[in-house]
């Protein structure tokens, strides 16, 4: 299978491979986690080792110093560098060079578009791609005059190409006017280069209220936004017609909401799953699972249980913890946990947890890095990063298809 995951072109290092090289790497594409220590840093070693249901920050790696060390006194807005985190931002972690990619700004906040990465071996912030440098008295506009893409909120708009090693970006509120563009892009960090690519479809409002998720299986990204669920294909640079359509029934009106939300693929369960905010009449999470073997929304077949509190936040984090399969979501102090046999969430421990997230939302800067069997958080710039631990050492040692959960039946849909 080409293409299936770029680490088995890449050195078993990067992607934790054992004696077996490729086949360490489980059937949905996913890098496992290191079971041996000898080239990992002593923060990595700490991360590795954390007891589980645990937190840890790292002091002294807050990101507002880090940026206001490298300001450009032009770029600050109203806000300044701070708003790269503060302002409706997300994130990816790239796991070939193990660094979470933080990117945002946007409208009057803040006019800087560098790429930030934090990396858990040094525990360090840098800058992989500068802020481009808007001439006196100009404003920053699409694109910048290096070709890089201007400033923006981010929300959901961000996923990590794993087989490409690149990370995809669409939309967004722009520097200065918020306004939303629909060019697709694409960014190498091995290279810090931006390259443009085709355009998304549009969507009358713009693109702000996305959920975006990549699939290693399929290699595409999908999205899921106010107007319907769509898919991105990187190798023909093509973006799908709707797949599900909101602005009709029984969708319609109901789930064209206007919510700032997050997504995640489930890989070894094959679904995509969107939530963030609350519907009405009657009143309940925001979430739409779809999946993506049988094509088709199974929403009404997984419905969620337990303590539902944290998922029905607006820009809630989530990510998948792929040892466990659960999906871990954040909004504040404790997080959330849903068994994926049950789908019933419960919530973690709230120790040495941040006990508030930044008031614009998380997004994709609460990530689960594989590698270490860790969560990681990127929550207020004045904040150090934060790291929470599901399970100890390398999670469960039960193969991840034993915990695949049986399909159920197939439900007429009612909304």
């Amino acid at each position: 299978m080409p293409n299936l995951v770029r680490g088995l072109m890449l050195s078993c290092g990067l992607l934790a491979c054992g004696a077996g090289g490729a086949a360490d790497l489980p059937a949905a594409g996913v890098p496992r986690c290191v079971a041996d220590t000898a080239g990992l840093s002593g923060v990595e070693r700490r991360l590795l080792a954390l007891p589980a249901d645990s937190w840890l920050a790292l002091p002294g790696t807050a990101f507002r110093k880090f940026c206001e060390a490298n300001a450009v006194p032009a770029l600050e807005a109203n806000g300044g560098c701070r708003m790269a985190v503060e302002a409706w931002s997300g994130g990816v972690f790239d796991d070939e060079r193990r660094q979470m990619l933080v990117i945002g700004g946007g409208h009057m906040d803040y006019w800087g578009n560098e790429v930030y990465a934090f990396a858990p071996a040094s525990g360090r912030w840098r800058i992989v791609r500068p802020a481009s440098r808007v001439a006196s008295g100009a404003l920053p506009s699409e694109p910048m005059p290096d070709g890089a893409p201007v400033s923006r909120h981010t929300y959901d708009s961000l996923a990590y190409m794993r087989h490409l090693g690149q990370m995809f970006l669409f939309g967004g509120a722009i520097a200065p006017n918020g306004y939303s563009e629909n060019t697709t892009w694409w960014f190498d960090p091995a290279n810090a280069r931006w390259q443009p690519k085709a355009s998304a479809p549009r969507s009358g409002v713009g693109h702000y209220y996305m959920a975006t998720a990549y699939d290693p299986l399929t290699q595409q990204v999908y999205i899921r936004n106010e107007r319907g669920f769509y898919a991105y294909d990187p190798a023909s640079d093509r973006w799908s017609w709707p797949l599900v359509d909101f602005s009709v029934r029984p969708y319609y009106p109901r789930q064209q909401t206007h919510h700032y939300r997050r997504a995640v693929v489930m890989p070894e369960a094959r679904l995509f799953v969107a939530l963030g905010g609350m519907l009405a009449n009657p009143a309940a999470p925001d979430v739409f699972i779809y999946d993506l073997e049988r094509k088709r929304d199974v929403t009404p077949d997984y419905p969620m249980r337990g303590d539902l509190s944290v998922i029905a936040n607006q820009g809630v984090g989530l990510d998948v913890d792929t040892a466990s399969g659960a999906l871990v979501a954040w909004a504040g102090g404790a997080p959330a946990i849903m068994d994926p046999q049950s789908w019933e969430w419960r919530r973690g421990s709230a120790r040495g947890a941040p006990p508030k997230a930044v008031g614009n939302g998380t997004f994709g800067r609460w990530r689960y890095i594989p590698y270490l069997n860790v969560f990681m958080l990127v929550n207020k710039p004045e904040e150090d990063v934060h790291f929470y631990k599901l399970t100890a050492g390398c999670g469960p040692a039960a193969p991840a298809d034993a915990r695949r959960r049986e399909r159920p039946a197939e439900t007429t849909l009612s909304r």
